[in-house]
């Protein structure tokens, strides 16, 4: 069988979309994965087919202030993309997968006659369920009609120009049937009536090479485990002020720090002891060895993280920033 994978967003989409394609590579089937451009080069060093798709996520100049403004430019550059691309890339596939902001996706699946399966990292109820209060209908609301705001003319007229009928709905039909939340059960579990109606498999774990390297291994032996800061591959629209305030944690808090920092910079912590900055490590080695994982709330960095027992999330460091005064 021929399958197309399409992920879109940061690394945390990107990985477990990599370790199905692996998956299903071994299983025998014939296998394509589209990546943001900033992730191509990585992921076929696993030896998958990769093609890349999309504006990019990192180093993105729409991202870099973080803004929803921002966020939907780059959500319409996506799905642009997808729908005027996807269609060569996945000709002759029999199956299309896709997972994160692959608004197009399903349009392009449905417009090459062939299964579509959205893919969630969280336990799918986009819509929410069937038992929830007022409240949360009127915010799943909202949201729908955010969504439809920015992104219905840009979705039917590219759906157009492929001859296909407009949709209502652009998170149903981003959703499609029976979508599949590959998340950990020990973790969190499909809540009763979700909307829409979901399977549930389990996290898609990749197993990464290398080592911890020896600056690490030192940094970890000369003293108490220290404290892991992460935040993905996040942007960071103001790295100097995160500098400066992990410099202050740091002094405060009785553990060292070490700290993730990818396509950014944190000379802020320059020369401080306390604090070890690194731009990259097999995570699964390193988190059974610190005290405490912080980090941005990120599914892959939740499912590598809940096994070990430091777990934390980042509103953990925003109370300690607030201690701190910074």
């Amino acid at each position: 069988m021929r399958v197309t994978l399409v992920a879109c967003g940061s690394r945390g989409d990107v990985q477990p979309m990599l370790a199905l394609a692996l998956g299903l590579q071994r299983a025998g089937h014939d296998v394509l994965l589209t990546v943001p451009p900033d992730f191509e080069a990585w992921a076929k060093t696993y030896g998958c087919r990769v093609q890349s798709l999309g504006p990019g996520f990192r180093n993105n100049p729409e991202m870099q202030d973080a803004s929803l403004r921002s966020f939907a430019r780059f959500t319409k550059q996506e799905l642009t993309a997808e729908i005027r691309c996807l269609p060569d890339l996945a000709r002759g596939s029999d199956l299309m997968l896709a997972e994160g902001l692959a608004f197009g996706a399903h349009s392009v699946a449905e417009y090459l006659r062939i299964p579509y399966r959205m893919v969630s990292l969280a336990p799918l109820a986009m819509m929410g369920t069937n038992k929830d209060p007022l409240w949360m209908h009127v915010a799943s609301w909202f949201v729908r009609t955010m969504t439809n705001a920015n992104l219905r003319s840009v979705l039917n007229r590219e759906r157009a120009a492929l001859g296909l009928s407009g949709v209502r709905d652009v998170m149903m039909s981003w959703a499609g049937e029976r979508p599949i939340s590959a998340t950990d059960a020990a973790l969190t579990s499909l809540p009763d009536g979700a909307i829409p109606k979901s399977v549930q498999t389990a996290y898609l774990h990749l197993r990464q090479t290398g080592t911890l390297g020896p600056e690490i291994e030192a940094f970890l032996a000369d003293g108490p485990a220290p404290v892991y800061v992460g935040f993905g591959s996040t942007p960071i629209p103001r790295p100097d002020r995160l500098g400066r305030m992990l410099g202050e944690v740091a002094r405060v808090l009785p553990h060292r720090l070490i700290v993730l920092a990818k396509d950014f910079s944190l000379d802020a912590l320059a020369g401080n002891p306390r604090c070890l900055v690194i731009d990259g490590v097999p995570l699964e080695q390193l988190f059974p060895r610190v005290a405490v994982v912080v980090h941005h709330g990120g599914s892959g960095t939740v499912a590598t993280a809940a096994p070990c027992s430091g777990h934390r999330s980042s509103h953990e460091l925003w109370r300690a920033e607030g201690r701190c005064g910074v």
